[in-house]
């Protein structure tokens, strides 16, 4: 956990470590960088660059070694629900009220 914290942007450090801290799993924590909704407010309310953000990411990689495919595929399918869950609350409420 402190290997992923300490490899984090300098401007978002601290919240990375509330964040796995925070979290029943610390890995749930380190997935922020991975997750679409989060990726635009790291880049441009914290304005981290994308290069921090993707050395970031390798450092994590290279943390997780074998465990990084199932910590990977499992981001994958979290940012898949949400997009689903944006997906069906559109249709449902907004378009249905529109015809």
């Amino acid at each position: 956990m402190q290997l992923i914290y300490q490899s984090a942007p300098e401007e978002f450090r601290s919240r990375a470590l509330l964040l796995m801290e925070a979290h029943m799993s610390w890995v749930a924590g380190s997935a922020g960088s991975y997750i679409w909704f989060v990726s635009p407010m790291l880049r441009f309310a914290w304005k981290i660059s994308a290069d921090d953000i993707s050395s970031w990411q390798q450092e994590i990689k290279k943390a997780l070694g074998t465990m990084y495919p199932l910590y990977w595929l499992s981001i994958m399918l979290l940012n898949v629900t949400f997009a689903s869950l944006a997906v069906f609350t559109i249709n449902e409420y907004v378009i249905s009220k529109l015809i």
